[in-house]
């Protein structure tokens, strides 16, 4: 085979333990490249080959530096206070009449449907019960009042009535005479009603003095309760 070659070179093989070498002509010239061979060298030849196992990583840690940050510094504001809920104040209601208590809240109930009261005070033979109608009194509704005297062998001297606001009720004498026969037992006196005219707790006070009909010494007794004035009209 010919071929034009543009360089001069000069190559060696070694092939099977020979070496070979050819020159190659500069010129451009259609020359045949000559190629010299040792005599010894063999014809046929064999390569050999050499198996390594070599053992490769499947991961490679490599150093990671990882840089220094500074963080800005944050200003620090003041916590945030919720304004202070105004208070609401409760819905105004008024409250109902309170319902009567009777006669109890005095004293001893008595007289219609257990709504007046008795109160008995006792001093040596005489004794002196103070009644009143109605223990509680509304708006329109007076106070009527009655004093019981019960003194057999006695004559009534005096008997007076305080309402607590500084009305009083002066009564006369016993009007009958010890031998009179007609003369009643216990002797009856009937206070004048009275009215008040501002709510509140009022203190009734009775006092009764006696006179024996032999002898006559006197004998004083008082009787004192309370009674109430509730603004409104008196509940069903």
């Amino acid at each position: 085979m010919r071929r034009r070659l543009l360089a001069l070179g000069c190559v060696v093989l070694a092939v099977g333990g020979a070496a070979v070498a050819a020159v190659v002509a500069d010129d451009d010239s259609e020359d045949d490249v000559v190629v010299a061979a040792e005599a010894s060298a063999p014809t046929n030849f064999e390569l050999s080959t050499t198996t390594t196992d070599v053992t490769v990583p499947t991961t490679i840690t490599l150093p990671v530096t990882v840089p220094e940050v500074t963080l800005p510094r944050l200003r620090t504001r003041p916590p945030v206070v919720a304004a202070p809920t105004p208070a609401v104040p409760p819905p105004t209601t008024v409250p109902p009449a309170p319902k009567p208590q009777g006669g109890a809240r005095c004293g001893t109930p008595s007289g219609y449907a257990g709504l007046g009261a008795d109160r008995t005070g006792t001093a040596g033979r005489l004794t002196v019960t103070l009644t009143v109608y109605s223990c509680e009194v509304y708006d329109g509704e007076i106070l009527q009042n009655w004093v019981y005297v019960d003194d057999r062998g006695s004559l009534l001297r005096a008997a007076r009535i305080e309402y607590g606001n500084g009305a009083v009720d002066d009564k006369a004498p016993y009007a009958w005479q010890c031998q009179d026969p007609n003369r009643p037992h216990p002797y009856v006196v009937n206070a004048s009603p009275h009215n008040y005219a501002a709510p509140g707790a009022y203190e009734v006070v009775a006092t009764v003095t006696t006179a024996a009909c032999d002898t006559n010494e006197e004998q004083t007794a008082t009787v004192r309760m309370t009674v109430y004035r509730i603004a409104g009209k008196r509940p069903n």
